[in-house]
């Protein structure tokens, strides 16, 4: 009897403990994901910055002539206007702060760059460096993200583990058109890095 009693008394110690454990991760589960939705937040808020200003629309600002008339049949580039970014490098590093190298090369470079991967044909990119200094076709007139307003509380954690995440997001589109977006993070040496092109 004695013996029977001490079993039942470990089994109870034992399903203590393992609500206690399923308790705290729980509790560690969500605090790890309140914990991703402000890292994504600030992700894709640092993202659209980099699209918006540097990469779609029309690119920095540059210092052009008064008289200056685009021509987007033909590039015009000035130097552009920015302490910040003075170089092709600088622009990358921005990109690949917030993005996956390969996803900024296959979506931005292409036509900031000219950088098109296996590919003949001629691409005027948007940026290119003359004698040392970064200069912007003041003529370009490319794609823009302009008017995309992310609701970054309705940000929910779908999946999350060491390597990847995923988590959706609505946005509004000109005040208009209601949408939830999907996107994808991986975890790299550098930290966490969006996976996919923020926009389609």
């Amino acid at each position: 009897m004695k013996l029977l009693h001490n079993h039942r008394r470990a089994a109870a110690v034992v399903s203590v403990l393992m609500c206690v454990v399923l308790l705290l991760s729980g509790c560690g589960g969500k605090k790890r994901q309140a914990e991703f939705r402000e890292l994504a937040a600030l992700l894709i808020q640092r993202a659209d910055e980099v699209c918006s200003d540097i990469y779609l629309g029309g690119g920095l600002s540059a210092t052009v002539p008064d008289d200056f008339v685009p021509d987007y049949g033909s590039p015009s580039y000035f130097p552009v206007d920015s302490e910040r970014y003075t170089s092709v490098a600088s622009l990358k590093e921005a990109a690949e702060d917030v993005f996956l190298p390969s996803v900024a090369a296959q979506w931005l470079y292409p036509d900031a760059f000219g950088e098109v991967s296996g590919s003949d044909v001629a691409v005027v990119p948007l940026y290119r460096e003359n004698e040392g200094v970064l200069e912007v076709n003041a003529s370009y007139n490319g794609d823009t993200v302009y008017g995309t307003e992310w609701l970054y509380d309705t940000i929910t954690v779908t999946e999350l583990n060491d390597e990847t995440a995923s988590i959706t997001i609505d946005t509004i589109y000109r005040d208009e058109t209601e949408n939830t977006v999907t996107l994808t993070f991986r975890h790299t040496e550098a930290g966490w890095r969006i996976a996919q092109p923020l926009y389609q």
